[in-house]
């Protein structure tokens, strides 16, 4: 069992965004590619912010780190995976702003 499963109220799944990157790729169409790239970005960074949005600052490198981790693992986890992150990595994503919370003043 799960300890950090939520209930409630499961999240919707999306299509697979690969899949039809993946074909606009065999159909030479990299700006339809790059545009179906950036509408998951944007998706799953909103999901991604969703679940972060209460991390102090102080936490952040904390934070970093464990996103560096979980992309390793998950490269690790499937070699097919890490070749495609490979083949995307001239791709520019759009700029993310996120926002931190700041820590509490401590009042006297």
């Amino acid at each position: 069992m799960n300890p950090f499963k939520k209930k409630g109220k499961p999240i919707k799944p999306t299509a697979p965004y690969m899949p039809a990157v993946r074909v606009a790729i065999d159909e030479k169409d990299f700006v339809r590619a790059l545009q179906i790239i950036q509408e998951a970005a944007v998706e799953y960074y909103g999901r991604i912010a969703k679940a972060e949005a209460n991390i102090p600052v102080n936490d952040v490198a904390l934070v970093i780190k464990l996103h560096r981790h979980i992309a390793n693992e998950l490269e690790r986890a499937d070699p097919v995976a890490a070749e495609y992150v490979k083949a995307m990595e001239p791709i520019d994503l759009p700029p993310i702003e996120y926002q931190t919370i700041q820590p509490a003043k401590k009042t006297k």
